[in-house]
């Protein structure tokens, strides 16, 4: 088995697992819910770690951001850039996008509603940021991120993967491990089965909290975001897993001065994948 059939392999499991905890049906904006709260001031100061990625971008340069949402990446760079090409197909994440553009006035940046790879989008540096743990079929959605990009290719991704912040959850809930995408050691092996050497960049700026899994002021909120999250993944019976979770409380989470987390956020860093296009063969 080649490492991108155990890519693919990795979204097989999922999908069976899926069926046995009664997982939204495929097809549907997958994100709408979260939309709202995936957008960021464009004209906020960069961190530490945009500021790492902001380092590959030039004045005259187009940025494509594959799966870039409402743009808390993209939006930022068009003010450091010639333009950005967000290429994303949820339509709650275009409207989020195209507010916060709206808001910042911003007139550089454009939203193309369609799934990756896009033939026709191209530009000097094409980045992909939280999005390769979603796609199964991974080595067409890298050769297209190779031939969009003019210059420099980069693949923003966590160790460990954001889906998998909550398995410790999911499998008290559910009854047995959670199978959780694929991250960057399946990732890496793909490329290098493709004859793509890259550079991989641990980026300097921990990452305690996920928008997924916001502190919350009270027990009794953290335990409400608990049973939606677990919603999200499977049928459940809210009042059943309510009181799973709250048995478990203690174990999950831990407070501190701004309220109730949980105990894994502390463990997140994140990476840049990245290679220049061509520079090697591709044989996959």
């Amino acid at each position: 088995m080649t490492a991108a059939d155990s890519y693919a392999a990795r979204f097989d499991e999922m999908a069976r697992q899926g069926a046995r905890w009664g997982a939204p049906p495929p097809g549907t904006d997958r994100w709408a819910a979260r939309a709202p709260r995936a957008a960021a001031d464009p004209r906020r100061p960069l961190d530490a770690n945009l500021e790492v990625f902001a380092s590959y971008v030039e004045p005259d340069d187009v940025v494509v951001d594959v799966g870039g949402g409402a743009g808390a990446v993209g939006l930022p760079l068009a003010l450091r850039c010639r333009g950005v090409v967000n290429v994303d197909p949820s339509p709650a994440m275009r409207a989020e996008f195209e507010r916060s553009a709206a808001g910042a006035g911003i007139d550089n940046a454009r939203f193309v509603a369609a799934a990756w790879p896009q033939p026709d989008v191209a530009g000097e540096v094409v980045l992909t940021r939280h999005v390769t743990y979603f796609v199964r079929d991974i080595v067409p959605f890298v050769r297209g991120l190779e031939a969009a990009a003019r210059r420099r290719v980069v693949v923003w991704v966590s160790s460990p993967v954001p889906p998998a912040h909550g398995a410790a959850i999911a499998e008290a809930v559910f009854g047995e491990p959670q199978v959780t995408e694929p991250g960057h050691r399946e990732l890496l092996a793909v490329l290098w089965e493709m004859g793509i050497l890259p550079d991989v960049r641990v980026l300097p700026l921990p990452q305690p909290r996920t928008w997924r899994w916001p502190v919350q002021p009270t027990r009794d909120l953290m335990l409400d975001l608990a049973v939606d999250r677990m919603q999200e993944l499977g049928t459940v019976d809210a009042d059943a897993v309510r009181a799973t979770i709250a048995a478990r409380f203690d174990e999950l989470f831990a407070r501190d001065a701004e309220g109730y987390a949980p105990r894994w956020r502390t463990m997140r860093r994140d990476l840049l994948i990245t290679w220049e296009p061509g520079r090697g063969p591709v044989s996959a």
